[in-house]
């Protein structure tokens, strides 16, 4: 009987454990031709090689000719293409577009750097982006657009990872953390991180992809540790789809559980034996006594 109320204390040690002392992660790795970014802090620095910079016109031009698809010049006043370092400030926003010829184009949502307007575009040629070397960030980020009919820019493949470090994983290990649940992104979907209903605070990098046809951005993140979820949009759906790794993703992915179960149950079948055992030795006794 000791023994079993010792298995029954330690389950409901561990239970408390894993939701009292964690600390989650996700992990997205995707392959995609649109991003949204709102940076957060002051260290969101890109070296962008041979970019043209095509600030929005205050009324169309419809006297010039469309020379450039990707920056059209009736509706942008072009500047002549030099290499640019961005230094986003804190809270600034931009969407990033990749096109099917390899040209990446960074649209400014809002007021961005350099005391540039929202609706400025950045365009890198497909030979001055793969030589720019990878855009870090650290970022509010939403992968993905909501795919439609027409739509050229969504994300195309990618994978995610949840990570747990606690008391639990830790537990006579130092700064262990372990991957307790996985998954695939599908294409058309958008991917984000989020905390408390808020947008999670992400970190990563953005490199050109190297083996792909047509050419597509490689975003690799990983959040800021806490209670994060992830959440992901489908096309046709309005509610996105919210994954959050509960008691059992940690129960099927921890050594430390798995040993616990083998021994709880070396520990429920001694009990077992001993209260046999001692069913049989007051048999013994009562059946001399008579």
């Amino acid at each position: 009987m000791v023994l079993l109320i010792t298995a029954v204390i330690a389950v409901l040690g561990f239970v408390t454990l894993v939701f009292f002392g964690k600390s989650r992660t996700f992990v997205i790795d995707a392959q995609t031709t649109a991003a949204t970014l709102t940076f957060e802090g002051e260290n969101n620095n890109w070296y962008l090689a041979g970019a043209k910079v095509c600030r929005l016109r205050d009324q169309p031009d419809f006297t010039r000719t469309a020379s450039d698809p990707a920056c059209d010049s009736r509706f942008y006043d072009i500047s002549t293409q030099r290499d640019i370092t961005l230094q986003w400030p804190h809270g600034s926003k931009a969407e990033l577009a990749l096109t099917n010829e390899g040209i990446l184009r960074v649209i400014l949502v809002t007021d961005g750097p350099q005391e540039l307007s929202g609706g400025t575009v950045f365009v890198v040629p497909s030979t001055q982006w793969a030589d720019s070397g990878a855009l870090t960030f650290s970022a509010n980020m939403v992968v993905g657009k909501p795919i439609s009919s027409g739509e050229r820019f969504y994300l195309t493949d990618g994978r995610w990872q949840a990570r747990e470090a606690g008391l639990i994983t830790s537990f006579l290990r130092s700064n262990v953390t372990e991957i307790i649940k996985t998954g695939d992104l599908l294409r058309g979907s958008t991917v984000s991180v989020r905390s408390d209903g808020k947008p999670a605070l992400m970190n990563g990098h953005i490199t050109p992809t190297s083996t792909s046809a047509p050419p597509g951005l490689k975003l690799v993140a990983l959040s800021h540790p806490g209670d994060v979820e992830l959440h992901v949009g489908y096309p046709g759906t309005d509610v996105p789809t919210i994954i959050r790794p509960d008691l059992v993703d940690v129960a099927l992915s921890s050594p430390l559980l798995l040993s616990l179960a083998v021994i709880l149950s070396v520990l429920a079948s001694l009990s077992q034996v001993f209260a046999d055992l001692s069913s049989r030795r007051a048999e013994e006794v009562n059946a001399k006594k008579n």
